[in-house]
């Protein structure tokens, strides 16, 4: 198991058993890699959303990169409504969620700049 997967597993561990969730979340409007690849779009693939209290959350587990997690988040906000499996949820808040082992201040700010929960940890709490 990667580093990454293993933040992940550990971090998902926290959440209450009967949560609805979903991992590695194909989202947007395109409903197969082939008709994808012929509009020359890239897939997006959100790590976790689950939902709690009537609010779709999405999650973005990074080990470096964070700041690239910033677009990506706001990306599969903009894009969570046009995604076919997740019409029954479409017009619930959202909240987005980015997930790291250590702080990088660059990104914190970003994060917080755009709403974005930014929280540290390590897989081993």
């Amino acid at each position: 198991m990667g580093e990454e997967q293993r933040l992940k597993t550990a971090w998902i561990k926290k959440l209450p058993e009967d949560v609805p969730r979903w991992e590695k979340v194909r989202l947007g409007e395109w409903h197969d890699k082939a008709r994808a690849r012929i509009a020359s779009v890239m897939l997006k693939y959100a790590d976790l959303i689950y939902i709690d209290d009537n609010v779709v959350h999405i999650v973005e587990f990074k080990l470096r990169n964070q700041t690239e997690a910033i677009g990506q988040l706001l990306t599969y906000a903009q894009e969570f409504p046009k995604t076919a499996e997740m019409l029954p949820y479409k017009n619930y808040n959202i909240s987005l969620h980015l997930v790291v082992p250590f702080i990088d201040d660059v990104a914190r700010m970003a994060a917080q700049r755009y709403g974005i929960e930014y929280e540290v940890f390590d897989g081993n709490s």
